[in-house]
């Protein structure tokens, strides 16, 4: 499945492209040996692509290393005097003389575009005000640019309706494999793809592991749970929560 390969390919990269103990991720690979340093670009998608693989499939491990990446930018690659993000960290390349930042969108995204996007998601996902700190300066940096063409900025315009939105937490108690989860699942990826919850993060209480791990990131993940047995989703705003739902249709309606 699509899935699979997803997760093959992220082991890929964590075995062979990525050094754990100095934090330095590579962008090529050949008879096990890596030489080029990652961009920005590469930071971004790869982060992108581990939030979205958590929301797949709620393995908390993708996250965890989508954190890692974040910080890594942050330290690395973010401009904290004027906002975004610029191509190659400090010590690339002793031969370059100026350190740029890829400011436009393309047919494939600015790396900036992106990386703005992911701070403010994962800023839902851990509630770290140091990530979308930096991710609304690099925002407000761009302002004048948008307003002048917009249409050079088209992803960084989705990154501002996000960054716009108030944030939901929408927290599933419930197996994975459970017919109500997927039922459940299936609705808020549904509203996810027509932009009708551009603020959204999602939670998979699958086990008390899970419980255990998400709850160091917001303490108030103790108190959900399933009701009757059932999978029950919980709908949060400002760290205050819904009463739990457990039928699709109503989640539905409670997003809306």
């Amino acid at each position: 499945s699509y899935l699979d390969a997803a997760k093959r390919d992220a082991k890929f990269i964590q075995n062979h492209l990525y050094n754990s103990k100095k934090k330095q991720l590579y962008r090529s690979w050949r008879d096990d040996r890596t030489k080029v340093l990652g961009v920005a670009s590469d930071y971004a998608f790869l982060i992108q692509g581990l939030i979205d693989l958590y929301e797949s499939d709620f393995d908390l491990k993708w996250l965890d290393w989508a954190m890692e990446l974040a910080d890594v930018q942050l330290n690395r690659f973010y401009d904290a005097r004027h906002g975004g993000f610029f191509m190659t960290e400090a010590n690339h390349d002793k031969h370059l003389i100026v350190r740029v930042k890829e400011e436009y969108d393309n047919v494939i995204p600015a790396a900036g575009s992106v990386s703005t996007l992911n701070f403010i998601r994962l800023s839902g996902y851990a509630d770290r005000s140091d990530l979308k700190t930096a991710a609304e300066k690099t925002l407000k940096s761009f302002v004048t640019k948008m307003r002048q063409n917009p249409t050079a900025f088209t992803q960084m315009l989705v990154t501002m309706n996000s960054a716009q939105a108030k944030p939901v937490q929408i927290i599933i108690a419930g197996q994975a494999n459970d017919g109500g989860t997927r039922d459940m699942l299936k609705k808020i990826r549904t509203m996810s793809v027509t932009g009708s919850i551009p603020g959204m993060t999602i939670f998979l209480v699958n086990n008390e592991k899970d419980r255990t791990r998400l709850k160091k990131r917001f303490s108030f993940i103790e108190s959900i749970t399933q009701k009757r047995g059932k999978t029950a989703a919980y709908v949060c705003q400002d760290f205050s929560c819904s009463q739990p739902v457990t039928d699709a249709n109503m989640l539905q309606n409670l997003l809306k």
